[in-house]
């Protein structure tokens, strides 16, 4: 079979079903697949930095919820005590009643 001087011959198949394609086919291709290539790196790229600032603010988030719980804590442990300081001056009956009920 007759090509012209541009052409490249390549295994049976590989290319199309003829067997060969244009040389200037295959540099389209290559250009295309940089192309494809340098897109998906890019993409890569920003998965990484997003998946690593989801973990950074995961990170952040079970903290606050740590940091909230003790404050929720500490919020009711106080409470209890003014409730027994209210309870307990109320029942006061004299001023040195009222002193004994600090905590």
């Amino acid at each position: 079979m007759c090509v012209d001087q541009n052409a490249a011959c390549f295994d049976k198949y590989q290319c199309d079903y003829e067997g060969f394609t244009c040389k200037s086919n295959v540099t389209e291709c290559a250009a295309a697949y940089d192309k494809l290539l340098g897109e998906n790196n890019t993409l890569v790229d920003e998965y990484n930095g997003l998946l690593k600032k989801h973990k950074e603010l995961a990170t952040e988030f079970d903290e606050t919820i740590t940091a909230a719980r003790a404050l929720k804590s500490d919020y009711d442990r106080l409470e209890a005590t003014l409730a027994d300081m209210e309870t307990c001056l109320l029942y006061a009956t004299t001023l040195d009643d009222a002193k004994l009920c600090e905590p």
